[in-house]
């Protein structure tokens, strides 16, 4: 099901559609996956014959918000041959980015408060030379 957020392939038999494999469970250590759909090229139709298994993948969720560890975005490749080409392009986890982007702020508002330091302290430094010509 897709209420849990997580990504899975399901393979079954075309005709009974009855689950024929187990059900591969994607997690970042997933390998992308090769699948071939079609077993014979047919002349007339331009198409090939259909293997006799189906395949179903259910792409992980790519929110934030849905509260799971492992996040991505599903890319899928299809030749003209019938070679599907499917990979998880996985998102960094939330709270990583989320630590790198408050660091990220905290150093552009040093810089900042440095940069007016400097400032401040030249204009100090000028006010203390113009009180000493006159």
């Amino acid at each position: 099901s897709a209420h849990d957020h997580k990504g899975y392939m399901f393979t079954a038999d075309r005709q009974s559609r009855k689950l024929s494999r187990d059900i591969l469970r994607f997690s970042k250590e997933s390998t992308p996956i090769e699948l071939q759909t079609r077993i014979s090229a047919d002349p007339e139709m331009g198409i090939g014959t259909l293997t006799e298994m189906v395949w179903e993948v259910v792409v992980p969720t790519c929110s934030y918000r849905m509260g799971v560890s492992e996040m991505g975005l599903g890319l899928m490749a299809i030749s003209s041959q019938g070679e599907v080409f499917y990979a998880n392009l996985w998102l960094p986890s939330r709270f990583s980015l989320l630590y790198t982007y408050a660091a990220s702020v905290v150093v552009v508002l040093l810089i900042f408060l440095v940069g007016k330091f400097v400032d401040v302290k030249r204009v100090f430094r000028k006010r203390q030379e113009m009180q000493g010509i006159y």
